[in-house]
């Protein structure tokens, strides 16, 4: 068998109806390196393929042509990509462009059922830097995409949610939306529904709601920081926005709720009782909207309790007791994101936890490299949902976050993980194919400009 599939000038693909879109042409033309000029036969049965290639049982590319088939769409497109990103430039030059593609059966070993992407809209949030991280995820494979505001979408319930002036547009977001489910990735929207209320960041001290109109004061506990959760009209707010957020995200079986980082202790066990009952409601509330609820864990665990420190665990209830009533408050169908920055141990102490309470649990970790793979490792052998990476106002400071993407997905689908170096430049390699910024020295690469405020030394908080 040849190394490659050569690919001389064009190439002619039979595709599943369903799978084709402006987004996917654009991406197999970036990642094809502009250079091939691409034909597209829509056909009925569920294969990506070339012209009078063999049928296969797995997906295989060799000397003769490619064959991508499937029990799903996702499968199909999945595979097609995994193998498309290893596309090589063999010559180009005035008389001819040749492309090999590596012959093999891209098949994997699927670690990690769900493979979510978490991300945040700040004011400071790119849209081209939106969309293009979507469709890097896209072609790594992931399933779904969290879509969360920090102040960078309009709600029509309170316009003070929005910073003014630095909001997406409605199309932008449609465009977003498309972008997600051309690679057959579910948007799963998000409303943090008792902390993080500023939806702003603690340390910089800004309130998306509070600096604009004061005089909504009442609609917070704890300094603006944790929302009223005791006032009807509180709750109202907190639905309508999660109406408008499944408005823009479409259909979908998910709804993130948020709860992380409350940091409220009203002392008394009957005000305590009040947040336990609240966290209930909310998460029926949301099931009867028709989605399942997913909330993150850190409110739910005692560090002394499962023996997991935490300067590197995130396990926020102030006591074994708060911590066991407060996790009692989560009904069992609910989805719990199990999230740690710095936990580069495996199995994950909270993971084994939670499983053992009979939660089903997700892994999310941020942009550490031994942060990463202990979340694959950990989903693996305690047999939990999936993984997650976060991004927060990482997204702005690209390179970190981008390589966790990466790595991730690789783990999660059991296809191996790069090396280091190799992680920054595969990174940046793919980073550059799946969307033209046209002529922008501003849009090349992950930052602005090569001299950045930004270094290794990454802060977390």
């Amino acid at each position: 068998m040849n190394d490659f599939y050569y690919v001389k000038d064009s190439l002619t693909i039979e595709i599943n109806e369903n799978l084709l879109s402006e987004t996917i042409k654009d991406v197999i033309n970036g990642l094809l390196f502009r250079a091939i000029k691409v034909n597209y036969v829509k056909v009925k049965e569920l294969v990506i393929k070339t012209p009078n290639s063999q049928v296969s049982a797995t997906p295989i590319v060799n000397e003769n042509g490619i064959y991508i088939g499937g029990q799903t769409e996702k499968d199909v497109i999945d595979a097609f990509f995994r193998m498309l990103v290893k596309a090589e430039p063999i010559e180009f030059n005035e008389n001819e462009k040749i492309v090999g593609i590596p012959t093999g059966e891209y098949t994997v070993n699927v670690v990690a059922k769900m493979r979510i992407l978490h991300l945040c809209i700040f004011p400071e949030t790119e849209y081209i830097n939106m969309k293009r991280t979507v469709r890097f995820a896209g072609i790594l494979g992931y399933t779904h995409v969290i879509i969360e505001s920090w102040g960078g979408i309009e709600f029509k319930c309170l316009k003070e949610l929005g910073w003014k002036g630095f909001t997406f547009t409605k199309a932008q977001l449609e465009d977003i939306i498309n972008e997600i489910r051309a690679f057959k990735m579910e948007p799963i929207p998000c409303v943090n529904c008792l902390g993080h209320a500023s939806l702003s960041r603690v340390d910089i001290g800004k309130h998306v709601v509070l600096d604009q109109n004061i005089l909504l004061s009442d609609y917070f506990l704890k300094y603006g920081w944790v929302w009223n959760f005791k006032k009807q009209k509180v709750k109202d707010l907190l639905k309508e926005m999660r109406r408008e957020m499944c408005e823009i995200c479409g259909d979908g079986e998910y709804f993130h709720i948020g709860m992380d980082e409350t940091y409220y202790n009203p002392g008394s066990e009957e005000e305590k009782d009040k947040i336990y009952s609240y966290i209930t409601e909310t998460c029926e509330t949301v099931k009867k909207e028709g989605r399942t609820p997913i909330i993150w864990g850190d409110m739910f665990l005692n560090s002394q309790e499962l023996d997991a420190p935490r300067v590197y665990y995130s396990c926020h209830a102030y006591t074994s007791v708060t911590a066991k009533k407060m996790l009692n408050a989560v009904p069992k169908d609910v989805l719990i994101a199990d999230w740690h920055y710095r936990v580069g141990e495996y199995p994950w102490k909270t993971s084994v936890y939670l499983n053992k309470m009979g939660y089903k649990t997700v892994q999310c970790a941020w942009y550490d490299v031994k942060n990463n793979e202990s979340a694959v490792e950990t989903c693996k052998q305690v047999g939990t949902l999936g993984v997650m990476v976060t991004t927060w106002h990482g997204l702005v400071l690209q390179a970190k976050n981008l390589e966790a993407i990466l790595r991730t997905a690789r783990g999660a689908l059991g296809v191996g993980a790069p090396e280091w170096t190799d992680g920054t430049l595969q990174t940046a390699d793919l980073w550059r194919k799946v969307l033209d910024v046209g002529d922008d020295y501003s849009l090349y690469g992950f930052t602005k400009s090569q001299i950045t405020e930004y270094t290794d030394n990454f802060i977390i908080d």
